[in-house]
């Protein structure tokens, strides 16, 4: 669904503590009041989160900022996330054993279109399968160097590292630090027990204002800390609290329009 941007559009991000820069800004950013925006699907988003491109708003956790664009009815990103500059989705696939490689047999885009209607012709249309699709899930508190491409359809577990311009294939290990085209594990950023302590404790369920006294620059001494204080509860999680930001874009227009 297209919509107009407006004021109202961007006063609901700004009520909801989605920012779309580094600053908290909300003028003179991507996302402009009067510009054309497609606001179909979902886009889940927490509040305390930052998009600082589009076109459209990636689907992005608590405490995360994303400076690169995902779409948000495929890829799916966590909490405590960091995302660098031109990291991207890899393009779809074509499938290589057809008769074609163009996509004349299942793309509904130019030329193609344009040749059927000219034509007269409705050309049966084939889905591929299998080939860079479906749904993405990007942990909690992973970080995603510049110019990465990350393939359609994979895991990459909590605390992983992208390095910049890596190409992403396959699911990533929670911790690994990947790198390369494709990439592959060169490292893990801590001892397995420690990893294994790590996603144990799923640090990341709780804002950091719950961290309070505690040594975030050491996991070895911020750990039983943390732990403590969850076992007496002395912190409490922090609630998950996703917005469909484009359900919310479309009632904002409808009621404008009403």
């Amino acid at each position: 669904m297209q919509i107009t941007i407006t004021a109202e559009h961007v006063e609901f991000l700004r009520e909801n503590r989605i920012f779309l820069n580094s600053g908290g800004l909300y003028d003179s950013t991507w996302l402009r009041v009067g510009m054309n925006y497609n606001a179909g699907g979902r886009a889940m988003v927490e509040p305390y989160s930052a998009v600082h491109v589009g076109p459209k708003i990636s689907a992005v956790g608590a405490f995360s900022y994303s400076k690169s664009y995902f779409p948000p009815d495929c890829f799916t990103i966590g909490r405590y996330c960091a995302i660098a500059e031109k990291a991207a989705p890899i393009a779809s696939n074509h499938p290589q054993g057809r008769i074609g490689m163009s996509g004349f047999d299942y793309s509904p885009i130019a030329p193609f279109a344009q040749f059927e209607r000219d034509k007269g012709y409705a050309a049966p249309k084939t889905p591929p399968r299998g080939v860079n699709t479906g749904s993405t899930v990007i942990g909690n508190d992973v970080w995603i160097g510049q110019e990465a491409m990350i393939k359609r359809g994979i895991t990459i577990g909590h605390g992983a590292v992208i390095a910049a311009r890596s190409i992403v294939t396959k699911d990533v290990p929670p911790y690994a630090v990947v790198a390369g085209a494709p990439a592959e594990i060169k490292k893990f950023r801590f001892p397995e027990p420690l990893i294994e302590r790590l996603l144990a404790s799923e640090w990341w369920n709780y804002s950091y204002d719950q961290f309070a006294g505690m040594d975030t620059t050491d996991p070895l001494e911020f750990l039983p800390s943390f732990e403590d204080a969850k076992a007496e509860s002395r912190i409490q999680p922090h609630s998950e609290n996703r917005i469909d930001v484009h359900a919310a874009f479309r009632r904002i227009s409808q009621a404008m329009a009403a």
